[in-house]
């Protein structure tokens, strides 16, 4: 019998046939979550779970997603399904756009922007003030060191930063998740200074830069509280591409806002959308974006590779990659 495969993802029919081309004993077909038949499907690729009373036969499904938080309360993940996240795909797409916002907050590119906008042209101490920040010599703390936090480190290293990480668990420093040749720091080589979790407030007073890399789970809920902003350096900078719900927002607006830290980029928040009037909205140290820095051209493409290789590996009875632990959340 073949194994059947059902993505839910509007793939073209050239990556649909490459996923075949992985065994003769696949069927795989493409159908809308709201469409299609569930009633004989073992895998789904997609970005919801159907009624699991309408996939009896459901074992695995694959998420075209890294973080699990939306669905801890879905039944789904009460059941003994294996689950699998696409953890690595996003490393190209997220860890540019981190290195991105740093180095647009080192060189005070938002007052640029001012500047123009006004079209005025500064003088004097006004000039002075846009110099820009150095990053070489400086210290630059990944606070999350899965698939993402580590091609942060590869592309950030050239600029010459100490790079300063911690991570749950620090003993395991090899990263045995899926990564792209050439990608990440597979072998956890790249960090000065490897930082256990518990002294979160060591680790970030010692820091110029923070790139908060971390996925919401019960234990990072708000992990960024007001005790570990008021560590940070007053010249500090922070780069949220982790989740909203791992910073203790107002708590941060309020620092921001009085410069008691000197500025961040958010591409999360909570809640998501961003309401209008909210008082990030407001604060002229900040660079904003819509939760986008995991998304660009080729995504579904690397997407279906990882994809692919796992149903090689399901096939095989070999273990998956990104299989979800329930009792880590991730």
């Amino acid at each position: 019998m073949p194994l059947n495969v059902l993505v839910t993802m509007p793939w073209s029919d050239a990556i649909i046939e490459r996923l075949r081309q992985v065994s003769p004993e696949l069927n795989v077909q493409r159908a809308k979550a709201d469409e299609a038949d569930y009633s004989e499907v073992e895998v789904i690729y997609g970005t919801s779970t159907p009624d699991l009373a309408k996939a009896p036969k459901l074992k695995w499904v694959a998420f075209h997603f890294a973080g699990m938080d939306a669905l801890y309360s879905h039944p789904v993940y009460k059941t003994d399904i294996t689950l699998t996240t696409s953890s690595g795909t996003h490393g190209t797409a997220v860890g540019q756009f981190a290195v991105v916002m740093l180095l647009s907050l080192a060189y005070k590119v938002p007052d640029f922007m001012r500047w123009q906008a006004e079209a005025k042209w500064p003088d004097g101490d006004r000039r002075r003030s846009l110099l820009p920040l150095p990053v070489r010599d400086t210290t630059v703390g990944i606070l999350g060191y899965g698939s993402i936090g580590r091609e942060v480190a590869r592309l950030l290293k050239p600029f010459g930063p100490r790079l300063v990480v911690t991570k749950r668990d620090i003993v395991q420093r090899a990263d045995t998740g899926y990564h792209k040749p050439g990608m990440g720091d597979p072998g956890g080589t790249l960090p000065d200074e490897w930082v256990p979790i518990e002294r979160l407030q060591d680790f970030l007073a010692q820091c110029d830069y923070v790139v908060n890399c971390l996925p919401y789970t019960p234990a990072t809920d708000k992990i960024l509280d007001a005790a570990a902003i008021a560590a940070m350096k007053p010249n500090a900078f922070l780069i949220n591409i982790g989740r909203g719900t791992t910073i203790d927002q107002p708590t941060l607006v309020d620092a921001l806002r009085n410069r008691r830290i000197a500025g961040a980029a958010l591409d999360v928040f909570e809640p998501e959308p961003l309401p209008p009037g909210d008082p990030v909205y407001s604060l002229d140290n900040v660079i904003l974006s819509p939760h986008l820095s995991g998304f660009m051209p080729g995504f579904d493409v690397q997407a279906s590779e990882l994809f692919a290789v796992n149903l090689g590996r399901y096939l095989r009875g070999e273990p998956l990659y990104n299989q979800v632990d329930r009792t880590l959340g991730y």
